[in-house]
C-alpha cells in the first residue's frame, strides 16, 4: 500500500521569493513537507530557487561512502551503517536526508541503488529529524527528487551530515520515494507518494562544491545587515546575530594537509599560526577562503601562484587552531607544508597562504542619511613580516537577497589602505622597498629579499608600489611592476565558468623609502563580492573603495590602487545616486618627489540591469615622481561603461 508523506507544492507565497520571481523569468519556488514518524503528520518548509542561469548549490551531504561486504560504509569513521536497526514498515524511518539531481545543473556526485539505479546529486541535505524544517535553494528545471530514509538509534544520531555522518548509529538508507518534477514558475502542485521498500543506497561518492556555501550568492546564514545612520560596522568584530561568530575573520595559514583519501575530494587539514584561535571565529559549515597572498623561489610549487583563492567550508573544528575544511580547488592541496611555514622574511622559498570567513548575509540594508562604512579592521594591513595576520584589509562576502540602498545617503564598502605594506626604512634593520605578492624589496646592504613583483622600491626617492599599473619613480627603476591581468581572473585569460572563484586577483603594492621613519604608502586592499541583486532607489552612492595610501610626506612612494570584483545577478536602479568602484593609486611625497601608486584592478559583472545607472569605476594613478606611475585597469560585463573594457 503506498502512503503519501510528501508533498511538493510549487509557489511563490514569500517576499523574496515573489522578488525573485519578478527578477529572473527562470523563478521557482519549492516548498517541502517532511512526515513526522507514526501520526505521519506534516510541518512545511520553504525552499527557494532562482533560476537556471547560475548554479546555486545546497548545504551538502559530503562524505565518501563504499560498498564493503554488502554494507555501505564511509571513511570518515570507516564503520557501517547498522542494519540491526533495520525499519520493517514506514513508521520506523525517523531521521530523512533529500537528494535533488537533474541533468542541466552541476553534480555533487552521485549514488546507485541495490537496484542497480544510478542516481545524480545536484543538491542535498541530511540529516533531517522527522518533521523538521530543512532550506536548500534549487535552479528550476527538470529535476529528479529522493527521499531517503534512516532509523536513528536516537534522536542525538539525526544531526546535519556535514559534521560527520554517525553510521553505527543509524540503519541503512532506504529510498523511500523518487520523482520526477519539471520546477517552474507559477503555482504547482505535485504529489511525491513514499513507499516502504527494499531498496536501498548501496554506494556514493560526494564531491566538493559550493554546497555549504550556497553558491555564487551564499545561503544567507548570517541573516539581515542593517546599517545605521553613518554608522561604521568592522565586520572583524561585530558578531553574527545567526551563527554567533564575528561576520569576518582572518588568519595565517601554518599547515595545510590533504585528507581527501581519508574524507573525500578536497578535504584538507589547516592549522593556524601559533595561538591563533578560530574556536570562536568560526562554526561547522561556515564558508572560508584560502588566499595566497605571496611567494619567493615558487614556493607554492607549479599550480598554485600569488592572487590564488579558493573557496571551501568549515567540516570539523579540532581544536583552537586546528579544523577541517573541504577546498572548491583541489591545486591547492600540493603546496607543500615547508613552504607554508617558512618565513617571508628570509631567503628561503614560502608560500604565504591565508584563510579568511566569509560572511553570508541574506539582505544588507542603507535606508539612512549620511555616509554608513562596511569594513574588515580597515585601519590594519598585510605585513607579510608579521607572523600572525590577525587582521588585514581581504574581504569577501555573499548577499543571497537584496544590498539595498533606498534613502538619501551613500554606503561605502571600504578596505582602503588594507594591501601590502609599504617600506619602513630604519638604517641597518629593515628595507627601503615596500612589500608586494612576491615578498618585499629590500636595499639595505645592497641585499635583494624576494622579487620585487608590484612592491615599490627604491630610486633616488622612495618609488610607487604597483598592481593594475605600475607605480612612478624618481631616480631609479625600481618601481612596482603590475601583476595580475585585465580582469582580475586566472592566469591571464577571463574563464566564465570560474567566475573569478579561483583566479589571480591582487592587493596593491607598498610603496617605498629611502628615509629613515618615513613610510612608503599602504597598496589598497581587496574586495570580491557575490550579490544576488544591488537595489539603487535613492540619491546617495554605493561605494566600493580599495585606494592606495599616499605616502608619508618628504619623499616616500604611495601604495597602489587594490583590487574590487563586484558579480550581481541584477542591478535595480531607480534613484539618481551611482555606484561606484574606486582602486586608485596614493600619491608619492612631494618632496624628492616620491613616485605616486599605480592604479588598481576593477572587475564588475551583471547578469541584468533595469534602469539607466550611473557605474562609475575608477583606477587611477597616484600623483607625484619624474616617472608617472600608470593607471589600472577596468571591466564591466553586462553593461557599457565609458572608459572600460
Amino acid at each position: 500500500m503506498r502512503v503519501s508523506l510528501l508533498l511538493i507544492i510549487l509557489s511563490l507565497s514569500s517576499l523574496a521569493c515573489t522578488r525573485q520571481q519578478d527578477q529572473n523569468s527562470n523563478s521557482a519556488s519549492l516548498a517541502l513537507t517532511l512526515p513526522s514518524q507514526g501520526i505521519l503528520s506534516q510541518s512545511t518548509v520553504k525552499v527557494y530557487s532562482a533560476g537556471s542561469t547560475h548554479y546555486y548549490g545546497s548545504t551538502s551531504f559530503s562524505t565518501k561512502a563504499t560498498l564493503q561486504n554488502g554494507i555501505m560504509t564511509s571513511s570518515q569513521t570507516d564503520t557501517p551503517f547498522n542494519p540491526l536497526l533495520n525499519p520493517t514498515a514506514l513508521s520506523g524511518f525517523d531521521c530523512f536526508l533529500v537528494f535533488v539531481g537533474g541533468s542541466d545543473f552541476s553534480s555533487e556526485g552521485q549514488c546507485t541503488t541495490t537496484s542497480g539505479a544510478v542516481i545524480p546529486v545536484g543538491v542535498s541535505y541530511g540529516g533531517v529529524p522527522a518533521g523538521s524544517t530543512i532550506n536548500l535553494s534549487i535552479p528550476s528545471g527538470q529535476r529528479q527528487i529522493i527521499l531517503v530514509g534512516f532509523n536513528a538509534e536516537s534522536s542525538n544520531y539525526c544531526a546535519d551530515f556535514k559534521s560527520g555522518v554517525p553510521e553505527d548509529k543509524l540503519s541503512e538508507p532506504y529510498v523511500l520515494a523518487s520523482q520526477n518534477v519539471n520546477l517552474v514558475p507559477g503555482n504547482q502542485s505535485v504529489t511525491l507518494n513514499a513507499a516502504f521498500s527494499t531498496t536501498k543506497i548501496e554506494d556514493c561518492y560526494f564531491s566538493h562544491g559550493y554546497g555549504d556555501s550556497g553558491g555564487y550568492y551564499g545561503n544567507g546564514a548570517d541573516g539581515d545587515l542593517t546599517v545605521g545612520a553613518g554608522a561604521t560596522i568592522n565586520l572583524s568584530s561585530q558578531t553574527s546575530p545567526t551563527t554567533g561568530v564575528p561576520y569576518f575573520s582572518v588568519a595565517r595559514v601554518y599547515g595545510l594537509t590533504d585528507m581527501s583519501s581519508s574524507y573525500g575530494a578536497e578535504a584538507a587539514d589547516v592549522t593556524l599560526y601559533g595561538s591563533q584561535d578560530w574556536s570562536t571565529k568560526v562554526i561547522v559549515g561556515d564558508e572560508i577562503m584560502l588566499y595566497v597572498a605571496s611567494e619567493a623561489s615558487s614556493g607554492c610549487g607549479g599550480n598554485v601562484y600569488p592572487g590564488y583563492s579558493s573557496s571551501g567550508v568549515v567540516e570539523a573544528l579540532y581544536s583552537a587552531n586546528h579544523l577541517r575544511i573541504r577546498l572548491h580547488d583541489s591545486r591547492f592541496l600540493t603546496v607543500s607544508g615547508a613552504s607554508i611555514t617558512a618565513s617571508a622574511a628570509d631567503s628561503t622559498a614560502h608560500c604565504r597562504m591565508l584563510i579568511s570567513r566569509v560572511p553570508n548575509f541574506n539582505n544588507i540594508y542603507y535606508s539612512s542619511a549620511g555616509t554608513g562604512t562596511l569594513e574588515a579592521n580597515n585601519t590594519q594591513y598585510l605585513d607579510l613580516e608579521e607572523t600572525d595576520h590577525t587582521a588585514v584589509g581581504l574581504l569577501t562576502f555573499r548577499v543571497a537577497g537584496d544590498l539595498s540602498m533606498t534613502g538619501a545617503g551613500s554606503l561605502a564598502v571600504s578596505v582602503n589602505g588594507g594591501g601590502y605594506v609599504g617600506a619602513e626604512y630604519i638604517t641597518g634593520n629593515d628595507r627601503g622597498g615596500g612589500q608586494g605578492a612576491a615578498g618585499f624589496l629590500s636595499t639595505v646592504f645592497g641585499t635583494s629579499i624576494g622579487l620585487l613583483s608590484n612592491a615599490g622600491g627604491t630610486g633616488t626617492s622612495g618609488c610607487g608600489g604597483g598592481h593594475g599599473g605600475s607605480g612612478g619613480c624618481t631616480g631609479g627603476s625600481n618601481f612596482g611592476q603590475p601583476v595580475g591581468d585585465n580582469y582580475g581572473c586566472a592566469d591571464g585569460i577571463y574563464e566564465a565558468s570560474m567566475k573569478c572563484l579561483m583566479g589571480k586577483i591582487f592587493m596593491g603594492g607598498g610603496g617605498g623609502t629611502i628615509s629613515d621613519n618615513v613610510s612608503g604608502g599602504n597598496g589598497g586592499g581587496l574586495i570580491k563580492s557575490y550579490i544576488n541583486n544591488i537595489t539603487l532607489s535613492s540619491t546617495g552612492n554605493l561605494d566600493f573603495n580599495a585606494n592606495g595610501v599616499a605616502g608619508n610626506v618628504s619623499n616616500a612612494g604611495g601604495g597602489a590602487g587594490g583590487g574590487i570584483f563586484v558579480d550581481a545577478q541584477s542591478f535595480t536602479y531607480t534613484g539618481s545616486g551611482a555606484l561606484t568602484a574606486n582602486a586608485n593609486g596614493g600619491a608619492g611625497g612631494s618632496t624628492g618627489p616620491g613616485g605616486g601608486g599605480g592604479g588598481g584592478r576593477v572587475h564588475m559583472r551583471f547578469n541584468s540591469v533595469t534602469g539607466s545607472p550611473t557605474i562609475t569605476p575608477s583606477v587611477l594613478a597616484g600623483a607625484n615622481g619624474s616617472t608617472a606611475a600608470t593607471d589600472g585597469t577596468c571591466y564591466v560585463e553586462g553593461y557599457t561603461v565609458s572608459g572600460c573594457n
